[in-house]
Formats: structure tokens, C-alpha cells, sequence
């Protein structure tokens, strides 16, 4: 059975929810339900190539289920967006996430309720990584449209582009990927699929 997901965590616990609804009411379940199951921002893949991956990832334990993902994905030099709230565990998440990355953008969200600061730079300068402030979120992702997808170097367009952040962020991502794909057909297409949210 193939579910809409990347994470392993995600397929482990749709099978035990298999099992005790089984259990429960002495019947198999429906597989076609499965294929209904929406992993919004649960390693969310919004662009197969190149490769743009969404995540509400915000601490060491959430960023290491989206390493194992990544490890098998054999991701490298990716371009890593954080947006993970001052007063979650953005150093952790970083830690965890650097390997995969060639750059890493810190960009904050539209929520005032969350408070993304340009000092998690600092906090982070020493991972080996390059390490960059983005006052905007559309402006971040937009930098990066042109950089992988409408890039003329074929060694740019292959960098996969790993979304990071709270449930905030994965909202405005959402809604940046909207205004892109009206625009989609001033680059040829290039933006975001119909079938992407």
C-alpha cells in the first residue's frame, strides 16, 4: 500500500491505526481510504524537480524524521528555508538539518505570534554552512524559484530546496505557491503544478 508521504513515522502509524480499526470492528479496512490521507506539511513534496519539500519542523525531534527522509533521498546542497520560532528550538533544528544543506535562508513569518529572529544567524554561523537573514518570506522563496527553477545553469536547477518551519510558515508557503501559479505561465510553466496546493 503507497501513502502520500514521505516520513517512515507517518506509514508506521497508519498501519497501527490499520490494525486496531481491524481489531476494533473485526473488518478490514477500505486501502482506497489511504489514498485520501492529506500529509499537509508533513514532508510534503511541492515540486518533484527540482526537489521542493514543505515540513513543520521545529525542533531536534521533528528535523531528525525529516533527516532520515532526506538520507534516503540522498539530498545534498540543498537550499534550507528555516522559519522556526525564536523560542522553539531553531539551534537544534539547524544541527540537524545542515548536512543536507549547501545555504541556509532564516526568514520570518507573516504571524506576529511568532518571533523569528535575524540573531538565530549568529546563533548558527558555525555549522559549516553559509548561513543567510531574509527579511521576507516572498522574497526568500521567490530568490529561489529563480535560482533552481528558472535557473539557465542545469547544475542549479537540480538543488533541492527543503521548506523548514512552524505551521505558520507552512500557511505562508501555501500562500506564496498560490500567487506563483497564477503567474506560472510567465515562466513557461516552470511554477508550481495545479495538482500542488
Amino acid at each position: 500500500m503507497l501513502l502520500p508521504t514521505l516520513a517512515a513515522f507517518q506509514a508506521e502509524n497508519c498501519a497501527l491505526a490499520l490494525a486496531a480499526s481491524e481489531v476494533m470492528t473485526g473488518k478490514p479496512c477500505d486501502p482506497a481510504l489511504l489514498k485520501s490521507l492529506d500529509f499537509a506539511g508533513r514532508q510534503e513534496v511541492l515540486r518533484r524537480w527540482p526537489l521542493w519539500l514543505l515540513d513543520a519542523c521545529i525542533n531536534r525531534e521533528s528535523a531528525c524524521q525529516l533527516a532520515d527522509s532526506l538520507r534516503a533521498l540522498n539530498v545534498k546542497d540543498a537550499l534550507l528555508v528555516l522559519a522556526v520560532p525564536d523560542d522553539k528550538d531553531p539551534a537544534g533544528t539547524a544541527r540537524i538539518l545542515a548536512p543536507f544543506a549547501g545555504e541556509i535562508r532564516i526568514c520570518p513569518v507573516t504571524s506576529v505570534h511568532y518571533r523569528i529572529t535575524e540573531s538565530q544567524c549568529r546563533v548558527l554561523w558555525n555549522l559549516g554552512v553559509p548561513v543567510n537573514w531574509c527579511p521576507s518570506m516572498d522574497a526568500a522563496l521567490a530568490d529561489i524559484l529563480c535560482e533552481t527553477v528558472c535557473a539557465r545553469d542545469p547544475a542549479r536547477q537540480d538543488r533541492p530546496v527543503i521548506l523548514a518551519g512552524t505551521t505558520a510558515f507552512v500557511s505562508d508557503v501555501y500562500r506564496w505557491m498560490q500567487k506563483q501559479r497564477k503567474a506560472a505561465d510567465s515562466v513557461n510553466g516552470q511554477g508550481f503544478p495545479a495538482g500542488s496546493r
